[in-house]
């Protein structure tokens, strides 16, 4: 069933011989007259008690338009309400001169989160506030909403409204080049490991091991690979701050501000709250940094964690004394030279050099104890800048004087750059949403009789869970949604 209901300003004229019961989870109404009704239903004593049911059994936008900014703009490129119809339903009943209920929107338990309806907040004339290199998405989205009007022997009830879930997701070019340059700039942090291990790793333990057998000083080749590492455990989910206002998701540049955590909150709000307001701005940004706080953490325990993606090659490379040519390599990663776990050495020598280097692999493999130490001053000093763990932070106060927080600055540096941006961004994002867009929770209309007495007592009420305005119209254009309504015949109250 499908039921025209009147919005704003139209309310008023409202004032029925009956007590009658009206209900739509979706109303579009432009200048108080409706525009789309979706799983409507109503019910009037006598002539209808009820009680009735709607559903949405089939979304069409169809040829509907909204005018905005001088032309119009198709509903369907304004909203989506993939998953609507399976979600939303509504049920009036009016069995007394003076008792009606009325109900819309995801009742009884229906799907809540995974099947919201989404506003296009560019689409509604954002574009024209925000360049389109800033952002190319901004969309705000609600689940799970339902109202409830009630009389009962003339008496209104509290109203009875719920709102599960709203956000506004942004997509940001400029986020995403920021990731971009996020995952180049943590190559820093590779630069400086490989400096550590260079100047932090003594190799005379091993030449004093070998001179007996007059073989060529060791070499050594440090090449560091954290940053894939680094990235992957940023991009590995998204990372949401502490007060859960705020999730990045750094792999697609997205930033989602969900707006029920930023109220507190969104049931067992006062009347015609609103959602969306610029006093909440610099809630959204300390959530932005407590995010890019966890990212720096991330990031350093990650270090902590990926000796073994720091390459080491020791090579003895040169002619000997008795003649040949000498050419040893010995690949290992930092980590197995701690646990003293490195694979064979490999010897491609050549001539009086061959059985010089076998004898020279022999002595290597019964030397792990002593490449490790030569290793561990490096591996110290990198897990004390990395700062994890109890034993680290001994490490830190031992080396504090060997560069003590060189990857802590290096990453805030690169935090800063990162956490400017998305701030930056959001702040003309936030700006344009409160200019296109006005979101009441638990919206009232209440109309009132009055008696020969003079007291006034509520004969009326419209109540929507979700009550959205769209500012940029031309023309006074609202979006409700889980929408109820009751009025009832007070004798003698006019």
């Amino acid at each position: 069933m499908s039921v025209a209901l009147t919005a704003g300003t139209a309310h008023a004229d409202y004032a029925p011989p009956a007590s009658t019961a009206t209900a739509a989870p979706f109303v579009l109404s432009a200048a108080g007259k409706p525009l789309l009704t979706l799983g409507g239903s109503s019910a009037a004593y006598p002539g209808d008690p009820g009680t009735n049911t709607g559903t949405v059994n089939n979304v069409q936008l169809g040829a509907t338009s909204v005018p905005i900014g001088g032309g119009n703009v198709p509903l369907s490129s304004i909203l989506n309400l993939d998953g609507f119809a399976s979600m939303a339903s509504s049920r009036t009943a009016a069995s007394g001169a003076t008792d009606t209920d009325a109900a819309s929107g995801t009742l009884g338990g229906a799907a809540g989160p995974a099947s919201p309806v989404s506003v296009n907040l560019l689409a509604l004339g954002g574009s024209k506030l925000v360049p389109p290199s800033l952002v190319d998405n901004v969309t705000a989205t609600f689940g799970a909403f339902s109202s409830r009007t009630k009389f009962v022997n003339g008496k209104l009830q509290p109203a009875e409204y719920r709102v599960g879930q709203a956000s506004l997701l942004i997509g940001s070019p400029a986020v995403k080049d920021a990731a971009g340059q996020l995952y180049q700039a943590i190559g820093g942090v590779d630069r400086q490991i490989e400096q550590m291990v260079n100047q932090k790793a003594n190799l005379a333990p091993l030449k004093s091991l070998l001179t007996p057998l007059g073989v060529p000083s060791p070499t050594l080749t440090v090449q560091s690979d954290t940053r894939d590492k680094i990235f992957g455990r940023l991009l590995a989910r998204p990372l949401t701050s502490h007060n859960k206002v705020v999730t990045i998701d750094f792999s697609t540049g997205t930033v989602t501000v969900h707006l029920d955590q930023l109220v507190g909150g969104l049931n067992d709000k006062p009347a015609n709250t609103e959602l969306i307001s610029s006093k909440d701005y610099h809630l959204i940004t300390q959530a932005i940094h407590d995010v890019m706080h966890d990212a720096a953490d991330i990031a350093l325990g990650t270090i902590s964690n990926s000796l073994d993606a720091v390459k080491l090659t020791l090579r003895w490379a040169g002619p000997v004394a008795l003649g040949g040519k000498m050419d040893i390599a010995w690949n290992f990663t930092l980590r197995q030279a701690l646990d003293g776990t490195m694979p064979q050495p490999v010897s491609t020598s050549t001539g009086v050099a061959a059985p010089l280097a076998a004898a020279l692999l022999t002595t290597l493999t019964k030397s792990l104890s002593t490449v490790g130490k030569v290793f561990k001053p490096a591996s110290d000093l990198i897990l004390a800048n990395a700062g994890d763990g109890s034993a680290r932070r001994a490490a830190r106060l031992n080396l504090a004087k060997a560069g003590d927080n060189i990857f802590d600055l290096l990453i805030t540096r690169i935090k800063f750059g990162f956490t400017s941006t998305v701030v930056n961004m959001i702040l003309p994002v936030f700006t344009m949403a409160n200019q296109v867009l006005s979101v009441q929770i638990n919206h009232q209309e209440p109309r009132t009789c009055i008696l020969p007495s003079g007291v006034r007592l509520p004969n009326a009420r419209f109540t929507s869970a979700l009550s959205i305005n769209f500012l940029k119209s031309t023309v006074a254009v609202r979006l409700d949604l889980g929408l109820s309504s009751g009025s009832v015949a007070i004798p003698n109250c006019k």
